[in-house]
C-alpha cells in the first residue's frame, strides 16, 4: 500500500469531520478579544475532538512513512494545487484545535477551582495575554513542520495526496529541512497572491508557477 492509496482513509476522513464538527457546541482552541478596556476570553476543548485529532495525526505519520507512490506527468493545474491548500490548512486546524483548548482549560481550572471543558469570561486572568501569544507561536511552527515534513520525506500532504499529485524538488533529490521550509514559507506568499497568479498563468500554460521557480520545485501526478 503505497501512499497514493491513502487519499480514500483521508476523505473519509474529511467528510467525518465536516459531519462531526456541525454537532460540536462548545468552543475548541484558545480565543481572545480586547476592545479599550474590555477584554473577552473563551476556549475549550473536547475528549471527543481529541479523540478525533489522535486519529488524523496517525494517519499523517503513517503517511510520512508509507512506500512512496510512482510519479508520471506534471500536475498543472493549479486550482487544484489552491484547493488542496486550503483542505490542508483545514485539516492542520481541525488536528490542532482541541489541543490548543487544554492548556487554557487546566488554568482556568486552577484559577477557579472548577473543571469545565470549555469556558468563556469576561474579565482577564494574568495569563491570558503570554498564554494567547504561546500558543499562536506554537501553531505556526506546527504548521511549517506541517507542510515541510512531507517533502523532506519525499511524501505527498494529506491533501494534495487526495487530489493526486505531489510537490518534489525539481533536480529529483531529496529536500533537506531548510528547503522545505523555505518551500512552505513561500507557498503561503503564494496563496495570498493566488487571485494574480491563477489568472495570469492561465494564459500561460507553458510558464511554470512562479512559486515552483523560486523553490525549485514541480507538481507531479501520482500514478
Amino acid at each position: 500500500m503505497n501512499v497514493g492509496h491513502f487519499r480514500w482513509p483521508f476523505l473519509l476522513l474529511t467528510v467525518g469531520w465536516f459531519c462531526w464538527a456541525d454537532t460540536i457546541k462548545m468552543p475548541l482552541g484558545i480565543s481572545q478579544s480586547c476592545i479599550n478596556d474590555a477584554c473577552h476570553f473563551e476556549a475549550g476543548t473536547d475528549p471527543r475532538a481529541i479523540a478525533f485529532a489522535v486519529g488524523m495525526i496517525a494517519l499523517y505519520a503513517v503517511l510520512l512513512y508509507a512506500p512512496p507512490a510512482p510519479l508520471g506527468r506534471p500536475m498543472t493545474n493549479l486550482w487544484r494545487r489552491f484547493v488542496a491548500f486550503w483542505l490542508d490548512f483545514i485539516f492542520f486546524m481541525a488536528a490542532s484545535s482541541p489541543f490548543d483548548g487544554i492548556a487554557p482549560t487546566l488554568m482556568e481550572w486552577r484559577r477557579t477551582g472548577g473543571f469545565a471543558w470549555s469556558f468563556s469570561r469576561d474579565v482577564s486572568a494574568p495569563y491570558d495575554g503570554w498564554l494567547a501569544w504561546i500558543e499562536i507561536l506554537l501553531g505556526l511552527l506546527g504548521m511549517a513542520l506541517y507542510f515541510a515534513l512531507p517533502l523532506v520525506r519525499g511524501r505527498p500532504s494529506p491533501r494534495s495526496c487526495m487530489m493526486g499529485y505531489q510537490i518534489v524538488a525539481g533536480n529529483g533529490e531529496t529536500m533537506t529541512m531548510k528547503q522545505a521550509l523555505k518551500r512552505a514559507f513561500f507557498g503561503f506568499i503564494a496563496v495570498c497572491s493566488a487571485h494574480r497568479f491563477l489568472f495570469q498563468l492561465r494564459k500561460k500554460k507553458n510558464e511554470k508557477f512562479p512559486l515552483d521557480v523560486q523553490s525549485g520545485t514541480r507538481a507531479a501526478k501520482m500514478i
